[in-house]
């Protein structure tokens, strides 16, 4: 925080007048960027290490994931990082009691759903920690076997104790404690911890009041919309009746996983064409989508993008 402190004055010392319109705007962004990080910094310990979509142990996995396995010496690299992940893990218990300490508790329900993630990840933790074998099918395989004792053996010795103690300690100490309430309004600094998220993901500050009216208009805008839709499709049942026919109906519903990405593969071969006339700049990595994992399915309620890395290229829509 004290380091952030630093470059926001020494951003402020710059004389705006002499910088090009480029340079005024990174500066407004690099300033907004670390007002943020101190926001973050200051709601530290409202701040769930575990949410679905900001979990600090599906960071580490992504790191891992990215991690350059070229050469051999990247091997050692990618050892070292799993070698650090004990550690990591164990800070995130640390959080955890810490949080309990400070009567913050997050719902029940998210805390089961966790659980069962990381009894997942228990079950199978190389699927999470190791990379697969066409990552490393191009280096010598002494080398690779090599690589594959060392980190079986951080693995077994380390990672799995470390998420073991987190496993327990949700269940043992963390989930008796936990509540059915949900929502921010539960903490003493939940209100401004909920103003901080909206300016955090909005990227600009907003009154929770203002955003609230707004998300009613659109749902009446909705509404209207599946109106009209109604009548072009010649339904003449309530709107009660119309959103009982979208759970239900064959028409309305995927088979099944593949039926769900081959409709979203069909969107985008039609938008493709028509991305020149929205973007001057349009894609140049291939994309794609692919189904949520099943450990994670009942976690995320939304999709998420993924970002390509060096061993796949495409950007991925991730659906649940």
């Amino acid at each position: 925080a004290e380091r952030t402190y630093r470059w926001i004055a020494q951003l402020g010392r710059l004389d705006t007048a002499r910088l090009s319109e480029g340079g005024r705007e990174a500066r407004a962004v690099l300033l907004w960027d670390l007002e943020q990080s101190l926001g973050w910094h200051r709601h530290y310990w409202l701040d769930f290490p575990l949410g679905p979509y900001s979990s600090v142990l599906s960071a580490l996995t992504r790191r891992l994931g990215a991690a350059s396995l070229a050469s051999p010496a990247d091997l050692d690299g990618y050892l070292e990082l799993l070698a650090a992940s004990a550690p990591y893990i164990d800070q995130i218990t640390t959080k955890l009691r810490g949080q309990i300490e400070r009567n913050i508790l997050y719902p029940r329900e998210e805390i089961l759903s966790v659980s069962g993630y990381l009894s997942a990840v228990l079950a199978e933790p190389a699927e999470q920690f190791l990379p697969g074998s066409k990552r490393l099918s191009h280096l010598d395989q002494p080398a690779v076997d090599r690589f594959a004792v060392r980190s079986g053996k951080i693995i077994a010795e380390a990672i799995v104790p470390a998420l073991q103690r987190l496993s327990d300690f949700l269940r043992q100490s963390y989930m008796p404690k936990a509540s059915d309430d949900v929502g921010l309004w539960r903490f003493s600094d939940g209100p401004d911890y909920y103003r901080f998220l909206l300016g955090a993901r909005l990227s600009r500050d907003i009154d929770p009041a203002e955003t609230h009216e707004a998300a009613l208009q659109t749902v009446a805008e909705a509404d209207r919309d599946l109106a009209e839709l109604r009548r072009e499709i010649g339904f003449t049942g309530s709107a009660e009746a119309f959103h009982a026919e979208l759970l239900n109906g064959a028409r309305w519903k995927a088979a099944n996983v593949e039926d769900v990405a081959a409709r979203f593969r069909s969107a985008l071969a039609k938008l493709q064409p028509r991305l020149p006339r929205f973007f001057s700049s349009p894609p140049s990595r291939p994309f794609d989508v692919a189904p949520q994992a099943a450990e994670l399915e009942s976690l995320l309620t939304n999709g998420y993008y993924q970002r390509p890395t060096k061993h796949d290229p495409r950007g991925i829509y991730v659906f649940n």
